[in-house]
Parts: C-alpha cells; sequence; structure tokens
C-alpha cells in the first residue's frame, strides 16, 4: 500500500511542474484597449502608405514615359540625319558668320557659327515646308 501512495505522489510532482512548466505572463492589458489604444496609428500608417503610393505611381509614370518614347525611336537613322543637319548647320554658320564678322566686326567663334548655322537652317526649313504645303489659312488648334 505504501508503495502505491509513492508512486501518486511522485506523478503529482512532475504535473505540477509540468504546469510551471508551461505557466506564463498573462497580459496586463486586454485586446480590447490595445485595439483602441492603436487604432489611430494604424489610420495614420494606412494613410501614409496610400500617399506614398500615389507618390510613387507618379514618379513611376514620370519614368516610364520617356522609356517608351526613347524605344520607339530609331536611333541608327536618327543619328545619321543629326550628323548630317549639323555638318550643312555648321559649313552655312562658317559662311554667315564669316559675313557678320567683316561687317558688323562680331566675334567669329565656334559658338556663333553654331548659333548662325542652326538659325540658318531652320528659317530654310520654315521657308521649304511654306512651299511645299502652302501658308496656313487658319491658326493650328490643340487636339
Amino acid at each position: 500500500m505504501m508503495k502505491n501512495i509513492r508512486e501518486a505522489n511522485n506523478r503529482q510532482d512532475s504535473s505540477i511542474h509540468e504546469k510551471i512548466r508551461k505557466a506564463s505572463f498573462v497580459p496586463l492589458e486586454p485586446e480590447e484597449t490595445k485595439r483602441f489604444k492603436y487604432f489611430f496609428d494604424v489610420l495614420k500608417n494606412i494613410r501614409t502608405r496610400d500617399r506614398l503610393t500615389s507618390v510613387k505611381r507618379f514618379v513611376n509614370t514620370i519614368i516610364q514615359k520617356p522609356k517608351i518614347w526613347i524605344d520607339k525611336v530609331d536611333w541608327k537613322k536618327t543619328g545619321e540625319d543629326a550628323s548630317i543637319w549639323i555638318v550643312e548647320a555648321c559649313i552655312e554658320g562658317v559662311v554667315a558668320n564669316f559675313v557678320t564678322h567683316q561687317f558688323l566686326g562680331w566675334k567669329f567663334g565656334p559658338g556663333m557659327i553654331l548659333a548662325h548655322g542652326f538659325a540658318i537652317k531652320q528659317g530654310l526649313s520654315i521657308i521649304w515646308r511654306i512651299k511645299q504645303n502652302g501658308a496656313a489659312s487658319k491658326l493650328p488648334q490643340k487636339d
């Protein structure tokens, strides 16, 4: 009989130790208090996240539109045309700048050569377009 009592005591001791090992702290604040306490912080974070998302979307559209436009350009053909146009502008600019240097005494330099050449090329382009297409009969309207 004594033997049975000792085994029961041992079992009881081990179960108490096991309960102690499994025990944990009880939260001081109930869950409802925590929800109310942090509710405004959560709302603020949601608003901030929405604003950051809209700013990110805006920046992405600003960055992606030029990328899409750049992908549509034939760079090889554009480079060839631009180099020919710049060489022609330089040739015409040298002549025009030499004339203004001789008659008006303006400075003869690379900046003035390019400025004269670009102005002459743009002017000739406008004149050729008007001769080819005719003058516009009415003012252009925004689409």
